[in-house]
């Protein structure tokens, strides 16, 4: 039903027309460059009235739908003075490098055909992909052959990744048992100084448990 209303021709609010879309993507391509040519000039760490935003985003109710050039304009204009700017030049953090042109576009396209990577039969090409990047980039870190690895969200679950590795390496059990393999409480050791994603990947490790079918 929703197909033959989009096919119709037939615009909503969720699902404009292409001439409605294209405006809107014009719009936001230009509201973007225009605001990384701001930012670029302006500080690196935020200055925005943090009160006075917050009675802005009180205003926000949801009772009617609001309109998308004023949201994507307002939400524009917020993010340049409300976050640390990856991309100003004079940032030189390692840990969240500047988002590429390329990788902005990829972000696009992804966001538009949202591929399901749950299974391979939902999305093969997505899938495909993956896992030819995954291999050469295990090639360029001379792996063996036969070595597999996973993109992540980030530094926690990669981490969490690795000790459940470890675990499992361990004792081969732990993938079917959880914690529950190990005779005594699995131990792990970190710095005084590591990130407090390690108390939530400790909490993880010790909490799995054997799922029933």
């Amino acid at each position: 039903m929703q197909l033959r209303h989009q096919e119709s021709g037939a615009a909503s609010a969720l699902f404009p027309s292409r001439a409605e879309r294209e405006e809107i993507d014009d719009l936001l391509t230009r509201r973007l460059y225009d605001a990384d040519k701001h930012l670029r000039k302006g500080s690196v760490t935020p200055t925005i009235d943090i009160e006075a935003f917050r009675r802005e985003l009180a205003a926000f109710d949801f009772g009617q739908p609001a309109d998308l050039e004023q949201s994507l304009s307002w939400t524009i204009a917020q993010l340049e003075q409300g976050i640390v700017h990856l991309t100003h030049p004079r940032y030189f953090g390692l840990f969240n490098p500047a988002p590429t042109f390329p990788a902005q576009c990829a972000d696009r396209v992804a966001a538009v055909f949202n591929p399901q990577l749950a299974t391979w039969t939902t999305s093969p090409v997505a899938v495909e992909i993956e896992a030819h990047v995954i291999n050469a980039v295990l090639a360029r870190l001379g792996f063996p052959e036969g070595a597999s690895g996973h993109f992540t969200t980030g530094g926690s679950e990669a981490n969490y990744t690795a000790l459940v590795c470890a675990l499992t390496r361990a004792d081969p059990h732990f993938a079917s048992d959880g914690a529950r393999a190990f005779k005594g409480r699995p131990v792990f050791y970190v710095s005084r100084e590591c990130h407090i994603a390690w108390i939530k990947i400790a909490l993880q490790a010790a909490s799995a448990v054997r799922q029933s079918g």
